[in-house]
């Protein structure tokens, strides 16, 4: 009886034993040792925890590194005190001259931290120590930037609409201004041609024999001066028309006149 106990002990802990190899066996090969990693642990303090959860990833050179162990106010709750447990090994690499960045992976836009390698002359951040913060943009401050950038684009648009139009309108006044440039040319050039024609002493003479013939007609010289210095030469060249309307002889003699003059001008 004695002998089957043990036989049967033997054979649950070689069981355990084996359940366990083989559940390390699994960590293992999935990547997670977490159980075999020492780490350590840095803070940083910001004014917004940028949308970063509890376990989001922190990550290196593109290796990560650890991850946000907690997320709490500060004691005066003006900002956020980040909490990270960083794996032992890349311990070197974290300097007092090493930011801490916010970062979107993804198409869905996880969040994770970047934490920039410090130089070897500075001293290594110790355990529980602090790490400065570099708040970054987030896709809502981009579009957000990228809308003032669209109607900053606009006003500059409707500016050079602006422009372009006064520079249009400017160039229609030249045009205008050329073609009266052109006008005055012609007209002085016309007048030059005119004046060396003799085409005005021309005209100054027709108006001096027009003003004489005026003078003439007003103090009664000739015919039609006496006609208009004297009513009654009107009146009788009046009755003597009137009364070869009522004589026949005479009246043939017009109309033969009117049909000579006529036929005079047929001819010509």
């Amino acid at each position: 009886m004695r002998r089957k106990l043990d036989v049967e002990l033997k054979a649950g802990m070689f069981l355990f034993f084996g359940i366990v190899m083989a559940m390390i066996t699994i960590l293992m090969m999935g990547g997670a040792k977490t159980f075999f990693e020492k780490y350590y642990r840095i803070n940083m303090e910001v004014a917004d925890a940028g949308g970063i959860g509890k376990g989001a990833a922190i990550r290196s050179g593109g290796l990560k590194i650890g991850t946000v162990e907690e997320i709490n106010f500060t004691e005066n709750y003006a900002g956020v005190r980040v909490k990270m447990k960083i794996n032992e090994d890349y311990h070197q690499r974290i300097r007092e001259d090493s930011v801490v960045r916010f970062q979107t992976q993804g198409v869905l836009g996880d969040k994770y931290l970047e934490i920039t390698g410090g130089s070897s002359a500075k001293p290594v951040i110790p355990d529980g120590g602090m790490i400065n913060a570099e708040m970054g943009k987030d896709l809502n401050s981009m579009l957000a930037e990228g809308g003032n950038a669209v109607e900053l684009l606009k006003e500059n648009l409707a500016n050079l609409k602006v422009i372009t139009g006064a520079m249009a309108q400017k160039n229609q006044m030249n045009n205008i201004m050329r073609d009266l440039e052109v006008t005055t040319a012609n007209l002085k050039e016309f007048s030059s041609e005119m004046k060396g024609a003799g085409v005005g002493k021309e005209l100054a003479a027709t108006m001096k024999n027009v003003k004489v013939v005026s003078e003439r007609l007003k103090n009664g010289e000739g015919t039609i001066g006496a006609l208009f210095a004297d009513s009654s030469l009107y009146e009788d060249l009046k009755n003597l028309i009137g009364g070869a309307n009522r004589n026949n002889v005479l009246k043939f003699f017009v109309r033969q006149a009117v049909k000579s003059s006529d036929e005079a001008k047929e001819k010509k």
